[in-house]
């Protein structure tokens, strides 16, 4: 899962339309995570979120789309290791941290498997007053549910690219299960 080299490519418009940025949602994102100001969840990636998230990061093995809503227009970043995708003349500035070195990110995601069995997405943390999603491909559920239902966790991977060993920017790129249940 590793890019093909260090290098990574920001690219940022200030104004871009739905159609646009629904266009960019259908270029590989496979998950994303939207908000807004009363909630926030994981999701997969579908193009029309936008207009139901003021703000959101989809992401996938490519790359990542970061939105942002502005009044009639959104504001979009895109993080790639692909150079020379967008052109200036439809408005994208590139940006490329001069970054000299990468590494994985994981980020383990809060909560506990749900126990109903038609939910497979629904987990359960105790200290937020809702259900959690985690929209997971293949989730192994684990046998005993009642005594691993804690052992099975869901992770984000990414990247960090880094400058002197300090994280410059940093890349979504999966949600999955952990590690398989034994």
């Amino acid at each position: 899962m590793m890019p093909n080299d260090k290098s990574i490519a920001i690219y940022t418009h200030r104004n871009v339309s739905l159609d646009a940025l629904r266009d960019l949602l259908r270029s590989g994102p496979k998950w994303a995570y939207v908000s807004r100001l009363d909630e926030a969840q994981i999701v997969r990636c579908d193009s029309g979120l936008p207009e139901s998230w003021q703000h959101g990061r989809a992401f996938g093995p490519k790359r990542e789309v970061r939105w942002q809503k502005i009044d009639d227009h959104y504001r979009v970043d895109v993080l790639t290791e692909d150079s020379n995708v967008f052109s200036p003349d439809e408005g994208w500035k590139r940006t490329a941290p001069d970054v000299d070195g990468f590494r994985e990110r994981t980020i383990l995601l809060w909560g506990e498997l749900g126990e109903h069995p038609d939910s497979p997405e629904e987990w359960i943390e105790v200290r937020i007053p809702r259900p959690l999603h985690y929209p997971v491909d293949n989730l192994q559920r684990p046998k005993e549910p009642e005594t691993e239902r804690a052992l099975l966790r869901v992770v984000i991977r990414g990247y960090d690219y880094t400058v002197d060993n300090v994280p410059v920017a940093t890349r979504w790129a999966v949600l999955e299960q952990d590690r398989p249940m034994p």
